[in-house]
């Protein structure tokens, strides 16, 4: 496994080549372009806070805009990965018949291309801290918010190993991982604080491995600490072990890639 990563980190220029690709085409694609990337968190962070800060009135502590961003920014960065990352192999059929190079080169494209699309969409979140500047803690702390975005992209990376090589294989997988990722929103702290599920259900409802790093990066930037809980450092683990299962997983069956698009 360890010779694998090495020869897998080589392929590193490739990746960024064909982000860099993925970017353009899709630019010259489209009418509105890079606008697209503010256009879709703006538009989510409307809905939700109409609806859960309007009409709901979800108390949080904070403005509640501030607070939604905070965790739906990292969200639909995970949610990018694992709906795109799905159709990675798929999409890239024609080039996998052709040429013989590591697959794992298409997803990780599109890790690239969904870690670009997050750095625009943080101008959104860095106009609201702008406004509510007072409500961050600028402390030390701040630096273990890279740390857990990082174990974050992991967990959805290992999550794309499974989903794109099962794809290949079974077409209706994309449908039941879409189904998923629209209902792991409402079982996440995204548009509500982690104080609003029942305490006797608490200990089992963050055995979802996304909901930990969600109340971690909402304690780093409004509480200036970073707890390492049991749940946090399970989802430390959860997201190593998905990454390193799933490329063993991928590496099995890429062989038969070609075989069956």
């Amino acid at each position: 496994m360890v010779k694998y990563l090495r020869e897998l980190w080589t392929a590193w220029f490739l990746v960024w080549m064909m982000t860099m690709r993925a970017l353009v085409s899709r630019s010259r694609q489209s009418v509105l372009g890079l606008a697209w990337t503010l256009l879709v968190p703006i538009s989510h962070l409307l809905v939700y806070w109409l609806v859960f800060s309007v009409l709901v009135r979800i108390q949080t502590g904070l403005p509640y805009v501030l607070f939604l961003m905070s965790g739906l920014w990292p969200w639909m960065l995970y949610v990018n990965i694992v709906a795109r990352g799905t159709h990675s192999i798929i999409e890239n059929g024609p080039i996998i018949k052709k040429i013989f190079f590591h697959r794992e080169v298409f997803p990780l494209t599109i890790v690239g291309v969904c870690l670009f699309d997050f750095l625009v969409a943080g101008l959104v979140f860095l106009a609201i801290m702008t406004v509510h500047f007072n409500h961050i803690v600028w402390s030390w702390t701040l630096l273990w918010w890279p740390f857990i975005l990082l174990i974050m992209v992991i967990q959805a990376t290992g999550v794309i190993w499974f989903t794109s090589a099962v794809s290949v294989f079974v077409r209706d997988s994309i449908f039941l991982v879409e189904l998923a990722m629209h209902l792991w929103v409402f079982v996440s702290p995204i548009m509500y604080p982690i104080e609003r599920v029942p305490e006797r259900f608490r200990d089992l409802y963050m055995l979802n491995p996304v909901a930990p790093l969600i109340v971690a990066f909402r304690q780093i930037l409004f509480e200036g600490k970073l707890d390492f809980n049991f749940h946090l450092i399970l989802s430390i683990c959860v997201s190593l072990f998905l990454f390193v299962a799933g490329l063993m997983f991928f590496r099995r069956l890429a062989p038969k890639f070609s075989d069956v698009i």
